[in-house]
């Protein structure tokens, strides 16, 4: 047995790995144990019911889990505890997403940035899970990542509390450019927690084309489902 092997198996032992969604032991250092691997929602294709959108400034959104199960709160892990294991879960996951959307390394998108957050929420919670994620995604994919392109404002209302036609006027009032920077020719990669309506998402890419973006591909950890949608509206 190898020294990597040893050591890894002695942390196993000290530590044992828990599975992130559930916090069942896994057999092994994976992040899911075999139960919820089965078990958990998992979505991994392009959304395309956005009829409701006016017109949809996105070329296509993708994400990799429906918005039920475990999934809720393993995403609120995400957004209050700064838990780097549930980060890195959901960052691989994305990974692959990404991946299998674009068969081709130059096909993926050239610049990634994120749904902004506002300065005050940033500070309530300590830090931006968005930029967390996005930083160690381009890293693995080897792109840069654009942190200043968007801005939120302080004022702005909380999305999933308003209904569909709030949340429009809320996301055309609340987020802006940040640093204008000139885009054209450049595919970007938008990336978010969560889609519901696709209100925030329309908006991000609004602002990205009129600063030149070619085209915007918006990945997400989980969407909610259509019917889920005409519930709320």
């Amino acid at each position: 047995m190898s020294t990597t092997s040893f050591l890894a198996k002695m942390i196993d032992l000290l530590y044992p790995p828990n599975c992130v969604c559930c916090g069942e032991l896994s057999e092994s250092r994976s992040y899911l144990c075999n139960r919820c691997i089965e078990e958990l929602p998992w979505y991994r294709k392009e959304r395309t019911d956005f009829d409701y959108l006016p017109v949809p400034e996105f070329d296509r959104c993708v994400a990799v889990f429906t918005y039920e199960g475990r999934i809720p709160e393993t995403i609120q892990r995400l957004k209050t505890k700064n838990d780097k294991r549930v980060i890195r879960f959901f960052v691989r996951q994305l990974e692959t997403l990404v991946k299998n959307t674009f068969p081709t390394e130059l096909e993926i998108p050239r610049i990634i940035t994120f749904v902004p957050m506002s300065e005050a929420q940033e500070r309530q919670r300590g830090y931006n899970h968005a930029q967390e994620v996005s930083r160690m995604l381009g890293r693995l994919l080897n792109r840069p990542v654009a942190s200043d392109l968007l801005m939120e404002r302080d004022n702005a209302r909380t999305q999933h509390l308003l209904d569909v036609n709030e949340r429009f006027l809320n996301a055309q009032e609340s987020i802006v450019i940040g640093q204008r920077r000139d885009l054209t020719g450049f595919s970007i990669l938008l990336i978010d927690d969560i889609v519901t309506s696709g209100a925030t998402l329309n908006r991000c890419a609004s602002l990205l084309k009129e600063m030149g973006a070619q085209s915007v591909t918006c990945a997400a950890i989980a969407t909610t489902t259509h019917s889920k949608h005409k519930a709320e509206e």
